[in-house]
């Protein structure tokens, strides 16, 4: 990677399963190339890709070191994306504790609504993750929103609060 950047490589080329070469290292959770990349001004709000952005590459993948990188960089949280409608969708799907509240101590929104699951308490619930669902009921998250791959079936989840 070093080299390639020593060369004038375009660091935002676009295109492919993940929209640039940010995307995939994040995915990977690769931290010191994170930064590099960083360092040569690549864009953390490409829109584009499986995922949408790096934040819900990052979320989805876990990668809190990453994730620090990425927010201090200003990063869009709230940023829309294709599987998923935001980072902590992402997050909550894969039941990624660390970068929830990441997240939530930037203010994400916990009702933002859209992509497969309509929300972050649809994502986890549908892995199955207990731990990850309370976290957000504490977080007020409305769990009569419907929407979404699997509708709101009435009592499905209201007795876990």
């Amino acid at each position: 990677m070093w080299l390639l950047l020593e060369k004038s490589t375009d660091v935002h080329a676009q295109g492919g399963e993940y929209i640039n070469a940010l995307q995939v290292v994040s995915y990977g959770g690769h931290k010191t190339v994170v930064q590099l990349l960083l360092e040569k001004n690549t864009d953390t709000h490409a829109q584009g890709g499986e995922y949408g952005n790096v934040l819900q590459v990052v979320s989805r993948g876990g990668h809190k070191a990453v994730m620090r990188l990425l927010l201090q960089e200003n990063a869009d949280i709230h940023a829309p994306g294709s599987e998923y409608s935001n980072a902590l969708q992402a997050a909550s799907y894969g039941s990624h504790e660390a970068v929830v509240w990441l997240l939530l101590e930037k203010n994400t929104n916990v009702h933002t609504q859209g992509g497969i699951f309509s929300n972050a308490l649809q994502a986890a619930s549908t892995s199955g993750h207990e731990t990850m669902v309370r976290l957000l009921l504490e977080q007020n998250v409305d769990f009569n929103t419907q929407g979404g791959h699997w509708q709101h079936i009435p009592g499905s989840i209201s007795s876990w609060s």
